[in-house]
């Protein structure tokens, strides 16, 4: 029979918060680096659950394709119980029907949770951040996972999504009191109010009650974990990072601070270990159960980046540009278009060996005519990208009020 697997995605992970998870450590092996498809949940998640990017995977209308087949419905049709436990994403909502059992938290309009009024509504966010507290924890999610996962037989495919690392940083009143709780409201304020332009000294504030989040994930590694059998194959692994050095608080862009996150695994096959795709995590798991991987898919068994460069797709919806990627080991180069015309706004590159913070765009003085050629052919093959609305599919007062909550709007 074949062996469980388990997904747990994080949410805004950073690559370069490794040291802040020690109890994961402890359980998993790694950490490789991940590479995204994608700077944001919605972008990201065709990648890990069907192997695509996301003009391939979304209709006009934003949701998932019905004719493409995705990871749990793969292993479905292998004979694979299918659970999947969200701590309030609503990017993901549009997956639920891939799953035996889904769970979204407050994401239906019926749900006790969910507010009879406006005033209702940010009385119970002035409470959350009055306690640093998030709407879902990941304890919540691992005791819900866990139920779910006792009450199948094997095999099983439970994915599990926290939210901890993600917009607003609240690590609870304990670790807002290590950083200082006055600075800690203040920052969370501004950031509220002014976004890009928050002052310096509120910005680094943030970036500790950010890691202070990390740490709050990691304290509850044990409960994610612990129930799941130890012949289980396990990702835990970033769906996408966060952005403080670019001028730009938030994750719509694809500097490596978004792009780069951390991929930690057990029982896993060793082409995980080292530079890999994140859109190559679901044939890969395929691959590992011998089922053949959908024509669809771009995804194929990882290998190295050296091996087979990552490429990258995101819209920023403020500034009206669709961004396009692609990274080797050794170098980056990006391609901004105009979201209503496509004309070429800016061409970024990066040599990654001298400047792997990407501070020194050199594209006036370097032409890479491979690595031109490769994005623009990528670019040209998922142009409809360029007709997409960046927030197409989330038309409820549900989740618009849910992504209000998470910072969007």
């Amino acid at each position: 029979m074949n062996s469980d697997i388990v997904l747990l995605t994080v949410d805004s992970w950073r690559h370069d918060t490794t040291d802040l998870v020690p109890n994961l450590s402890s359980r998993l092996s790694g950490p490789s680096d991940l590479i995204c498809a994608g700077a944001a949940t919605n972008w990201a998640f065709p990648a890990i659950l069907s192997g695509t990017y996301y003009p391939t995977a979304y209709d006009s209308n934003g949701e998932v394709r019905s004719d493409l087949e995705s990871l749990p419905d793969k292993l479905s049709q292998a004979g694979y119980a299918t659970g999947g436990f969200i701590a309030c994403n609503p990017y993901v909502s549009k997956w639920a029907d891939r799953f035996d059992t889904f769970w979204n938290a407050t994401l239906s309009p019926d749900s006790p949770e969910w507010y009879s009024n406006s005033i209702k509504k940010w009385v119970s966010r002035a409470h959350r951040t009055a306690l640093m507290q998030k709407r879902v924890s990941a304890a919540s999610i691992a005791q819900r996972a866990a139920d779910w996962y006792e009450q199948q037989d094997s095999p099983r495919f439970l994915w599990m999504h926290v939210m901890e690392p993600h917009l607003p940083y609240y690590p609870g009143l304990r670790k807002a009191r290590q950083v200082g709780l006055i600075d800690s409201y203040q920052s969370v304020l501004s950031y509220q109010r002014n976004g890009d332009a928050t002052p310096t000294e509120h910005i680094a504030t943030q970036r500790e009650l950010y890691n202070k989040c990390v740490e709050l994930f990691d304290e509850h590694a044990a409960a994610l974990l612990d129930f799941v059998d130890d012949d289980a194959m396990i990702l835990a692994f970033g769906d996408h990072g966060e952005e403080f050095e670019h001028g730009h608080y938030d994750h719509e862009r694809l500097y490596d601070e978004c792009m780069r996150v951390p991929l930690y695994y057990k029982n896993a096959p060793e082409s995980l270990d080292g530079t890999v795709r994140q859109i190559d995590i679901a044939p890969t798991i395929l691959d590992e159960l011998g089922l053949d991987t959908p024509e669809l898919w771009a995804g194929r068994e990882a290998v190295s980046v050296s091996e087979r460069p990552a490429y990258m797709l995101t819209p920023e919806p403020g500034a009206n540009l669709l961004h396009a990627g692609i990274r080797t080991e050794t170098a980056k180069l990006i391609k901004s278009f105009e979201q209503d015309t496509g004309d070429l706004s800016a061409t970024e590159y990066y040599d990654l060996e001298v400047d792997p913070y990407e501070r020194d765009n050199i594209a006036d003085e370097v032409s890479d005519t491979r690595l031109e050629h490769e994005v623009d052919e990528f670019i040209a093959e998922h142009e409809t990208a360029l007709d997409m609305n960046a927030v197409t599919g989330l038309d409820s007062a549900v989740v618009k009020s849910r992504l209000e909550d998470l910072g969007y709007k």
